[in-house]
């Protein structure tokens, strides 16, 4: 049985997701796990979306064991790799159980009409072939946890393979408009809740929309319980900076103890990115918090050309603790950060600048030249198709001798 859930009242938010690329090659429907940005994938506007909001989204009763199978499944496709709580909680419930038997054709390349719909293989195996010169040409066995139809969900193109059971077997199906709003909803509402958050934080209070766009773009959402590190003193590898979303935690160095609370709004990590020194205290949660972070390529890569924002944090970290790195001399009190390092801080900023201007003009180019080969791949191959057709619909298929009959 199942059960059903009122879809709430869509956020608003003045981005659009932009128009979609042309189709994809026939191979790319089976498994398309290496794409990088859902941002392009949907060409669904805010209309439509609130039209949308009247409908409901079934919810599908499932044990824990399949919910646990679901997301274990979800983290390796690129759809869904970026839900997390509720978002991911709500497609998990959308997914509707199927038994197929063995024979079952599920999805039949060309088809233009039942194509609505992803499928996540929960047990069983399914031949993916593609017919070429009338022969029926198996391309990949599909397995437990993986997925076939992705094109569905994001162009409502033709399918480009046909996918049978080779025997009994269960799927979990996700139709194409509950994905869409889903995702949709939950990206403008998490993108929302990123800019009020900064506009509370004194480091990021100064950005400009864009700029918050950007940094939105790439936070991440991190859940921790209760006693639960968030940091760790010592650590070598820290590459990540944090931002207190909601709860509390504490920071404590070994040999002193608590040094300092943080509440929401409070950051902290930044010295790992800016001078890339092991973390000097430990921050642990009090009580179940949520931080949202950002990783140090994305942070050069976006803050880099923000040299205010790089002072404005370094000024925040001269003013902390010492569990942040700047030792105390022999009077107690805490010792100047070096010039040099200082020095070096800016140069790092302005470099990061350099290659992100770069990075970008790089990505820009090499994205139309993608497009370019696609569209113009696509071209091609409906010319092809074109010529076959009108081959095909000229060629006579018997000759009749005339010439004896009177």
């Amino acid at each position: 049985g199942h059960g059903r859930m009122s879809r709430g009242a869509n956020s608003e938010d003045d981005d659009d997701f932009g128009e979609l690329p042309p189709p994809i090659r026939p191979k790319d429907d089976l498994l398309i796990h290496h794409r990088s940005s859902i941002r392009s994938s949907f060409n669904t506007s805010k209309a439509q979306l609130k039209a949308q909001g009247n409908a409901e989204i079934i919810k599908f009763d499932k044990c824990e064991e399949d919910r646990q199978r679901l997301k274990t499944a979800m983290k390796k496709i690129f759809l869904f790799a970026h839900l997390e709580g509720e978002p991911l909680e709500r497609v998990v419930d959308a997914f509707e159980p199927m038994s197929v038997k063995a024979g079952t054709k599920i999805i039949e390349q060309g088809d233009t009409v039942n194509v609505q719909k992803l499928y996540l293989i929960a047990s069983g195996v399914f031949a993916c072939s593609i017919k070429r010169d009338g022969k029926e040409n198996v391309v990949h066995v599909a397995r437990d946890l993986e997925c076939f139809g992705e094109l569905a969900l994001m162009y409502n193109c033709p399918r480009a393979a046909t996918v049978v059971a080779n025997e009994d077997s269960k799927l979990f199906a996700l139709d194409r408009e509950t994905f869409q709003y889903i995702v949709h909803s939950s990206f403008s509402r998490k993108r929302q809740l990123y800019h009020e958050f900064m506009q509370r934080v004194p480091a990021l209070s100064g950005l400009s929309r864009d700029q918050r766009n950007k940094i939105s773009d790439v936070l991440k959402t991190v859940y921790y319980k209760d006693g639960e590190d968030i940091i760790t003193e010592g650590d070598t590898h820290a590459d990540t900076f944090y931002f207190l979303f909601e709860g509390k935690a504490i920071a404590s160095k070994e040999s002193e103890g608590v040094l300092k609370e943080y509440n929401p709004g409070d950051c902290f990590g930044e010295l790992a990115l800016l001078m890339d020194q092991p973390r000097a205290a430990t921050v642990r949660a009090n009580g179940p918090c949520t931080c949202v972070c950002i990783d140090r390529a994305s942070f050069t890569r976006l803050l880099g050309p923000y040299q205010d924002l790089i002072d404005n944090l370094r000024r925040t970290s001269l003013d902390r603790t010492p569990s942040y790195g700047f030792a105390r001399n022999s009077t107690g009190d805490r010792a100047s950060q070096p010039q040099a390092q200082l020095e070096l801080i800016k140069v790092k900023a302005e470099l990061a600048a350099v290659r992100a201007e770069m990075d970008r003009k790089i990505a820009e180019e090499r994205e139309k030249a993608d497009r370019e080969i696609i569209r113009m791949k696509a071209l091609h191959d409906a010319e092809i198709q074109k010529l076959r057709s009108s081959i095909s619909h000229n060629t006579p298929t018997s000759t009749v001798n005339t010439s004896s009959v009177c």
